[in-house]
């Protein structure tokens, strides 16, 4: 600390000279209950001594590598993990073909708006769901295969943030994230979905991602969908961008005078009771033997038949 300024505030030195002496104390007591003699003593004060410097050194040679991070391309950072792959065939029948995909369709950003390379400092800055998020919304790409893409980048960036010690974050799967204690398995879900008439599946994709009710999901009414988040009487929701996207592209052939989202042929809500016979169908078809309900949509691991989380605010947004 700067003497000129110990001298101006006597105050404050005297707190450092008390600081330090409680600091003598306590590290005479740590030390003396492992050292035999006094040569260990002055091995473990030197040890300290030698710690610091290496942690004030490490800091250094960290900020370093972390400016010359910010200057390293996506596209060299992809290139470095494909280029590993070549080394292992299970990774590269995996993974390779892929990621090509993926660069094919420039879901990852190599370049800006201004056509400059984009570096790390982009996922230091926003990390990787965006792009995660953009993967599931490709149409020409079935659902199953949306999810092996997904798989794909998450490993790319668990990849990344190895190589780069934690300094650019890795991505992760933002779907399985939301649902990760549902009580109704991903996999199984997702195998489901697929057997359901358009309108049935994205009722069960509202309910299994984020809605707090069956009759909530029902009644909602199309002045409820803002901007990929929908705002119920409990609490306004934001929902995955694929789901968004689906529930946008089945309204569009609606008419403007139906004011509900989702409609039985007489303009009404739909009923319960033909939404229970669709999943009933629907779980007829799976591989597995599979019992899926609308309400065992909502429900919770470890939460019994009946009970469910109590709603969230009205101000909240999930």
């Amino acid at each position: 600390m700067d003497e000129k300024r110990l001298e101006q505030q006597p105050c404050l030195k005297d707190d450092l000279e008390k600081n330090q002496l409680a600091f003598e104390n306590f590290w005479s007591q740590c030390r003396d209950q492992i050292a035999k003699d006094g040569e260990q003593k002055k091995s473990l004060n030197i040890q300290l001594n030698n710690y610091a410097l290496m942690t004030f050194r490490i800091k250094d040679e960290f900020a370093k590598f972390r400016d010359a991070l910010c200057e390293v391309p996506v596209a060299v950072a992809v290139g470095f993990w494909m280029k590993g792959l070549v080394s292992d065939s299970f990774w590269l029948e995996k993974y390779f073909s892929k990621m090509m995909q993926l660069q094919q369709r420039k879901l990852i950003p190599y370049l800006d708006s201004a056509g400059q390379p984009v570096t790390l400092l982009y996922f230091m800055h926003h990390g990787h769901q965006d792009i995660l998020e953009s993967i599931r919304c490709v149409k020409d790409w079935s659902l199953l295969e949306r999810e092996e893409m997904v798989e794909c980048y998450v490993q790319f960036s668990h990849s990344l943030s190895r190589e780069t010690y934690g300094m650019v974050p890795h991505g992760f799967d933002p779907d399985r994230d939301r649902v990760f204690n549902k009580a109704v398995r991903y996999e199984a879900f997702l195998e489901f979905v697929q057997q359901l008439p358009e309108r049935d599946s994205l009722i069960a994709k509202l309910l299994y991602f984020g809605a707090p009710s069956i009759d909530a999901t029902l009644s909602l009414t199309r002045n409820a969908l803002h901007e990929r988040s929908i705002q119920f009487e409990t609490a306004k929701i934001k929902f995955p961008l694929h789901v968004f996207q689906g529930l946008q592209l089945y309204l569009k052939d609606k008419p403007g005078s139906q004011k509900l989202v989702f409609a039985n042929m007489r303009g009404a809500e739909v009923e319960r009771a033909h939404l229970n016979q669709s999943f009933a169908r629907a779980c007829e078809k799976m591989s597995q033997n599979e019992k899926i309900t609308p309400g065992g949509l909502l429900r919770l691991k470890g939460v019994s038949t009946g009970e469910y989380p109590a709603p969230a605010k009205k101000s909240d947004e999930i």
